[in-house]
C-alpha cells in the first residue's frame, strides 16, 4: 500500500509540475482575444463578456465568472506589469489590458522591414523570411547584459504622410543564462520649438520592430501626458532574444497625412526609458538603459529632402537638324524638346510648365509657330497659342499661377506621376509656311520686321532656373503642398536644340570620333597626327550634291563654305582657333562610309530623305612655331546644292562645339 501511495503521489506531483510549466504567456499569446475591449471595472464576483475578455487576455480559463482563481491570476499579472496587486481591474489595469489587445491586433498580419537605420528612408522594405526565436528552449535565469544605441543621434527628418519611418534604433544583448522574452518597451516623447507639443499633431502610430518584424504597435492617442512629456509602454508579442546573442530593435512612427504649417520644422526627441522582460525561469525584470535617444524633425512633405522632381533629357530628344517646311501650308507636330520627369519620395502632380522658346532670324517667335502642344506619354494634354510678342517668349502649358484652378488638359487632373515613376513629355509645334516674297500668292506671316524665312531657327529649353521656379514649374506633393523650389527638391535640366527650317537643305550630326593616330620622328618628337571624324549628313526636300573637298576655316565661327563640301577648323588644347600658318598646319580629305554615291560630275550624291555617313580625315602637322598641347578638329559647316553645277550652299553645324574630334597627343 505504501508503494502504491508513493506512486500516486509521484503521478500527481508530475501533473502539477507539468501544469505549472505548461502555462506560459508567450506560448499562449495566440489564445488571447485580439478584438475585445474592457470598458468597466471588474472585481471578485463580476460576470459576463467583460470577464471573458479579461480571462482570455491574461490566459486563464474562460468561464465568464470573476472567481478566486481569476483574481489570483489578475494579481500575478498586475505584479508583472508593475501595478498595485489588488486583484481589481480599474482604469490603470484596463488601459494596459486594452493596449495589449490593440498591440496583438496591430501585428496580426506581420509587416516586414530591413531594420536598417537610414536618415533618408521613408518606408519599410519587406523581407518576410525573418523569424523570431522561441523562449521554450531555456528555463534558467538570465538577464539583459547591455542595451546600446544603434545609429548616430543626429536629426532624422520625417515628412508628413509617411508610414514606418525609423526614428530610434537600439540593440539588446542577452547574457549566457537563458533566452529572454521582451514583454514591453516604454518610451517617452518630448517636443520642443515653436510648434505644438502634442504628439498627435504629428504622428498617428508608434511601432516596435525586431530584426525586421513588427512585434508591437499602439496609436499615438494612447500616450500618457506628464507636462510636455508623453510616454507609453508598448506590449510586445513573441519577442525573444536568445542567450549569448545581440538583436537589433527599432521604433518607427507613422506621421499624419498633413502636418500644420505652424508645426513644420518642429523638433522632438524620443527616449527609450525601460525594457521589461522575462527570463527562462519566469522572473520578470526591468532594465533602464541610459542615453538611448534620437532627435526627430517634422517636415512638410514638400520640404523633405527625399521628395524630388528629377528632370532629364530624353535619349531621343531631337538634336540640331534641318526641318523641311514649305511655302504654302503649315508643317505640324515638329518635335522641339523631349524630356522626362521622375517622382521620388512622393507622388507628384504637375499643374503647369512655362518654357522659354528661342528664335533666330525673326522679330517674333510666333512668326515661326503660333501653336505649341505638350504631349504626355504620347498624348496631347495641353496646348498654347502664342499671342506674346518678343524674341524669346515663354510657352505656358496649364496654369502656373493659381494652384489647381486650371488643369493641364482641361478634363482630367494635372500630370500625375506616381512615386518612383517617370513621365515622358514632348513639346511639339505647328510650323507656319515659309515666307516666299517672289510668289504671287505670298503667304508670309507675322507682323512688322523680318519675316519667317528659310534658315531661321527655333528651340525650346527646360533649364534648371525654370525647373526651380515654383511659378514657372508648378508642382504639388501627394498631400497637396507645393514642392519647394530648392535645388534639393528639384534637380536636372533638358537642353533644346535648334530646328532650322528650310524647304530643302542638309543637316549634319557627329556620328563618331575615332581614335587619333600620332607619328613621331627618331628623336621621339611628334611630327603629325591623323585625326578622323565621322559625320552623318541628311538631305531634306531634294537630292543634294556635295563637293568632295574639305576647306579650312579662318576662325572657330567661320561658316563660309566656298566651293567645298565640308569646312573644318583647327583648335588648340583650349578649344580655341589655332591659326595653321603660325602654329600647326592642317589639311584634310573626305570619303564615303555609307549611304551616298559619287556622281559623274565628281560630287557626292545624297538622295532626298536619306542619310549618308562621311569620314573626314585631317592631317595635323607640327608648324614652325607650335603652341604646346593637343590639337582638335571641328566641323563648322556642310555644303551642297540641288544640282551639279550650282555653287554649294553652306549649312552651318550648330553648335559647332558638338562637332569636335578626338584630341592629338601634345605637340
Amino acid at each position: 500500500m505504501n508503494n502504491i501511495f508513493k506512486l500516486k503521489f509521484l503521478i500527481i506531483g508530475l501533473l502539477v509540475v507539468n501544469i505549472f510549466f505548461i502555462y506560459d504567456p508567450v506560448k499562449n499569446a495566440h489564445a488571447r482575444d485580439k478584438n475585445c475591449t474592457i470598458t468597466s471595472n471588474l472585481i471578485l464576483g463580476s460576470k459576463g463578456e467583460q470577464v471573458r475578455c479579461l480571462q482570455k487576455t491574461i490566459g486563464v480559463t474562460n468561464t465568464g465568472y470573476y472567481g478566486k482563481k481569476t483574481k489570483s491570476a489578475v494579481k500575478e499579472w498586475q505584479s508583472s506589469e508593475g501595478l498595485d496587486s489588488d486583484g481589481i481591474i480599474g482604469s490603470s489595469s484596463r488601459k494596459i489590458l486594452n493596449i495589449k489587445n490593440v498591440a496583438k491586433k496591430n501585428i496580426d498580419s506581420p509587416t516586414c522591414s530591413t531594420g536598417k537605420m537610414d536618415n533618408e528612408k521613408t518606408s519599410i522594405v519587406c523581407t518576410p523570411s525573418v523569424t523570431l526565436p522561441s523562449l521554450s528552449e531555456s528555463r534558467s535565469e538570465g538577464t539583459i547584459s547591455r542595451v546600446i544605441l544603434k545609429g548616430s543621434p543626429s536629426n532624422i527628418q520625417v515628412a508628413e504622410g509617411i508610414t514606418n519611418t525609423q526614428v530610434l534604433g537600439f540593440q539588446i544583448s542577452a547574457d549566457s543564462g537563458s533566452n529572454l522574452s521582451i514583454e514591453n518597451v516604454k518610451f517617452s516623447f518630448v517636443l520642443t520649438g515653436s510648434g505644438s507639443t502634442w504628439p498627435t499633431r504629428y504622428i498617428s502610430k508608434i511601432s516596435v520592430w525586431q530584426g525586421g518584424i513588427k512585434v508591437g504597435s499602439i496609436d499615438a492617442s494612447l500616450l500618457s501626458q506628464n507636462g510636455t512629456s508623453y510616454s507609453a509602454s508598448i506590449p510586445l508579442v513573441e519577442s525573444v532574444v536568445t542567450k549569448n546573442s545581440t538583436v537589433d530593435f527599432f521604433i518607427s512612427i507613422d506621421t499624419n497625412t498633413a502636418i500644420d504649417s505652424s508645426d513644420a520644422n518642429n523638433i522632438g526627441t524620443i527616449f527609450l526609458d525601460t525594457i521589461r522582460y522575462k527570463d527562462g525561469s519566469g522572473v520578470v525584470l526591468t532594465t533602464t538603459p541610459l542615453g538611448i535617444r534620437q532627435p526627430v524633425r517634422f517636415l512638410k512633405l514638400s520640404n523633405n529632402p527625399s521628395v524630388k522632381l528629377i528632370l532629364s533629357e530624353d535619349s531621343t530628344n531631337p538634336r540640331n537638324r534641318i526641318v523641311t517646311t514649305n511655302y504654302t501650308s503649315s508643317t505640324n507636330d515638329v518635335s522641339l524638346l523631349k524630356f522626362n520627369l521622375t517622382a521620388q519620395g512622393s507622388d507628384l502632380y504637375i499643374g503647369g510648365i512655362s518654357l522659354p522658346a528661342t528664335a533666330t532670324g525673326v522679330m517674333d517667335a510666333h512668326q515661326i509657330s503660333s501653336y505649341y502642344k505638350l504631349k504626355y506619354n504620347g498624348r496631347v494634354i495641353s496646348s498654347f497659342t502664342d499671342s506674346q510678342t518678343g524674341l524669346n517668349p515663354y510657352i505656358t502649358f496649364g496654369d502656373t499661377t493659381v494652384a489647381g484652378s486650371t488643369l493641364l488638359d482641361g478634363a482630367a487632373a494635372s500630370i500625375y506621376i506616381p512615386l518612383g515613376a517617370t513621365a515622358n513629355l514632348e513639346v511639339v509645334a505647328d510650323i507656319n509656311p515659309l515666307c516666299n516674297v517672289t510668289s504671287s500668292t505670298n503667304p508670309c506671316t507675322g507682323v512688322m520686321g523680318t519675316q519667317f524665312d528659310a534658315g531661321d531657327t527655333l528651340k525650346v529649353d527646360f533649364p534648371p532656373s525654370v525647373l526651380m521656379d515654383p511659378v514657372a514649374t508648378y508642382v504639388e506633393d501627394q498631400v497637396g503642398n507645393q514642392l519647394s523650389g530648392s535645388s534639393v527638391n528639384r534637380q536636372g535640366s533638358a537642353s533644346g536644340y535648334d530646328a532650322t527650317f528650310r524647304v530643302q537643305g542638309l543637316s549634319a550630326t557627329l556620328a563618331a570620333s575615332p581614335a587619333v593616330t600620332n607619328t613621331y620622328n627618331n628623336s621621339g618628337v611628334l611630327t603629325t597626327s591623323t585625326v578622323p571624324m565621322d559625320v552623318s549628313v541628311t538631305a531634306s526636300g531634294s537630292d543634294f550634291f556635295i563637293p568632295r573637298s574639305v576647306g579650312i576655316a579662318t576662325s572657330a565661327s567661320d561658316t563660309t563654305i566656298g566651293a567645298n563640301g565640308f569646312l573644318i577648323a583647327p583648335l588648340n588644347n583650349a578649344y580655341a582657333y589655332s591659326t595653321p600658318t603660325t602654329s600647326t598646319g592642317i589639311s584634310a580629305t573626305v570619303s564615303i562610309v555609307s549611304g551616298a554615291t559619287t556622281d559623274g560630275s565628281g560630287r557626292f550624291k545624297v538622295n532626298a530623305g536619306q542619310t549618308a555617313v562621311f569620314r573626314i580625315t585631317a592631317t595635323v602637322t607640327n608648324g614652325s612655331t607650335p603652341v604646346a598641347g593637343s590639337r582638335y578638329v571641328q566641323l563648322n559647316a556642310v555644303g551642297g546644292a540641288i544640282d551639279t553645277t550650282t555653287a554649294p550652299t553652306s549649312f552651318a553645324t550648330t553648335p559647332a562645339a558638338s562637332f569636335q574630334s578626338a584630341g592629338t597627343a601634345a605637340f
